[in-house]
């Protein structure tokens, strides 16, 4: 069931802008609609959704359309499929990339410096939540990583003791981890009004490689002197903040 009246896109500048649905003939907006098997609200693209339609199909959420017999491995044993594409790969050395050392520290650089700018497109590529916020502190629109991220830019734009944070800062770490040298980019730059400054990392999963990470930010600032501030996703949710915030999304 279509619940939208308007339908959403971004532009070039990468803001959103809206049109109404009975204007939207066949292009590439975003509407809500809603499950008719599960009732969950979803997001969809209109020039899909009317194609599905078209063929008499219903709504369905991603889940429900790849659940029961609309699987199309439903019933299937696949054991012996699955056992002979493990062997495959495992003994064929020539599928897939491998990148000497020194190669993945140059792609980690690049990668790090284009992040640190605000310049790495996660429109294409796969970065978590992949979505835009813009600062009711500075009127500047910033990626999205995730729901964590998201939380805690609302959260330091309700700070009064925040002057101004950012995420394009320029600063790239170096780190090490398992004999690679690679770079990471914390995820704020925050200025307070006292004028510290204060590097912050928010994680909701804590890896080997993470703390690689956390430990290298931390002794960056350290010798840089800056304050440096590592949250997890137990801290923001503390008296159950970041649950209600989902259940708002």
């Amino acid at each position: 069931m279509l619940i939208s009246r308007n339908g959403y896109r971004r532009d070039k500048h990468g803001q959103w802008v809206k049109k109404p649905v009975s204007d939207l003939n066949n292009s590439r907006h975003y509407v809500l609609v809603r499950c008719d098997e599960c009732d969950k609200l979803y997001k969809t693209l209109w020039n899909n959704r009317q194609h599905r339609l078209e063929q008499g199909k219903i709504d369905l959420c991603n889940p429900c359309s790849k659940s029961g017999v609309r699987n199309s491995q439903h019933g299937k044993d696949r054991s012996e499929l699955l056992a002979h594409a493990r062997t495959f790969y495992r003994n064929n050395s020539m599928l897939g990339k491998h990148h000497s050392a020194s190669s993945r520290a140059i792609m980690s650089k690049s990668k790090a410096s284009q992040i640190a700018s605000g310049e790495f497109n996660i429109l294409a590529n796969n970065r978590g939540r992949k979505a835009w916020y813009e600062s009711t502190k500075s009127q500047i629109t910033f990626f999205v990583d995730s729901a964590l991220e998201l939380l805690r830019m609302k959260q330091l734009d309700g700070d009064p003791a925040v002057r101004s944070w950012t995420k394009r800062h320029g600063i790239k770490i170096p780190y090490e981890f398992q004999g690679v040298q690679r770079y990471c980019v914390p995820d704020f730059l925050i200025t307070l009004n006292n004028g510290t400054r204060c590097i912050e990392e928010v994680k909701g999963r804590v890896t080997s490689r993470e703390m690689a990470k956390k430990e290298a930010m931390s002794r960056w600032c350290q010798r840089e002197g800056y304050a440096f501030r590592y949250l997890l996703q137990s801290e923001l949710n503390e008296n159950g903040e970041y649950r209600r915030f989902l259940k708002g999304l």
